[in-house]
Formats: structure tokens, C-alpha cells, sequence
């Protein structure tokens, strides 16, 4: 806890306003205000769990818009930043058919991936009448939690991709995938 007290000790002498309190599990939230931010630092006996920065956008329509537009299809932007690195086929936002004939959308479409028709990636928030409808018209279905998948950890996703594997049949694979790695 030592690393807790230095912790107060450097907000007292930065004169930074704060509030403790203590929470589950024996861990002890410190939050501060700091400017134009305000932080959350979480301690246990262990040290630091976690730390969140929340940043206050007060100035014209113009700038917060970049900043608001960065809250949305994170998970499709990482993936298509895979696509760029990994040499592979994605397609975010992806609008499929039933056999019915009924649209559907899936947050994320790997052709080459899963199954010959490809694998469609659902978020865990994804409505169950769209995964169904992936599942049955023969889709490789798969859900990603958006955590794990709303930025690009190039070894994280090469993980994830071997173990859909590779079904592209008029396209070789990659050199960075090897199933048996």
C-alpha cells in the first residue's frame, strides 16, 4: 500500500481535489479532479488495478466531433487495421441474406476464415435473430467481446484467425499463419 500513499501524497502536493472511498474486495477508488480530466485510480494491496481518464471537450462542434466519432466501430476499425497489416480480406458493417432473403448485419465479415462461406463476427450485444440467421445460412459464427477486439494487437488477432482457420481455397494463405504454431 505504500504506492497508494505515495500516490495521495503527490495529489497533495500537486493540490489536486480528490475523494476516496472504499469499495468490494478491499480496493480503495481514488477519484480526482484535474483539470480538464478527471481520473479514477483504483488500489489494492497489490498496487495499482486500473486507471480511467475521462477528458472534458469544451470547445466548438468541430473538435469534438473526431473525439465523439472515435466512440464508434472501434471493433471495425481494428479489424480493417488487421486487414492492412495481415494481408487479409475484411469487411466491417457487413449486410447478409438469409435464405429467405431476409437482411441481416454482422459487425464484422472475414471471407477467407471459418467456414467456405466465411465466419460473421457478433459482438456480445449482437440481436440473437441475426447470429441465428448467420448460424443457419452457413456461416462460421463467432462473438468477440469488444474489450478485446476495439483495438489491434497484431498477435491477438493472428490467434484468433488460426483458430477459425483458413478456408480460402483459390488463395493461399498468408505467410504469418501457420495452424500449427
Amino acid at each position: 500500500m505504500s504506492q497508494f500513499f505515495e500516490f495521495l501524497q503527490r495529489l497533495r502536493q500537486e493540490q489536486l481535489s480528490f475523494d476516496l472511498s472504499h469499495t468490494e474486495l478491499d480496493r480503495v477508488r481514488v477519484s480526482i479532479s484535474a483539470g480538464s480530466e478527471h481520473w479514477i485510480v483504483v488500489f489494492s494491496a497489490r498496487g495499482i488495478e486500473f486507471i480511467e481518464v475521462f477528458r472534458s471537450i469544451q470547445s466548438s462542434n468541430d473538435a469534438a466531433q473526431p473525439v465523439l466519432e472515435n466512440l464508434f466501430s472501434r471493433v471495425q476499425r481494428a479489424w480493417l487495421e488487421a486487414a492492412n497489416d495481415l494481408e487479409i480480406e475484411i469487411v466491417g458493417h457487413y449486410e447478409f441474406r438469409d435464405k429467405e432473403g431476409d437482411r441481416f448485419d454482422a459487425p464484422v465479415f472475414l471471407p477467407e476464415f471459418g467456414s467456405p462461406k466465411g465466419t460473421l463476427l457478433f459482438l456480445e450485444t449482437s440481436p440473437s435473430h441475426s447470429v441465428d440467421a448467420a448460424h443457419y445460412s452457413g456461416y462460421h459464427v463467432s462473438f468477440i467481446g469488444s474489450s478485446s477486439y476495439d483495438h489491434y494487437s497484431r498477435e491477438h488477432f493472428i490467434q484468433t484467425l488460426r483458430d477459425f482457420g483458413w478456408k480460402k481455397a483459390e488463395r493461399n494463405p498468408p505467410a504469418w499463419y501457420h495452424p500449427d504454431a
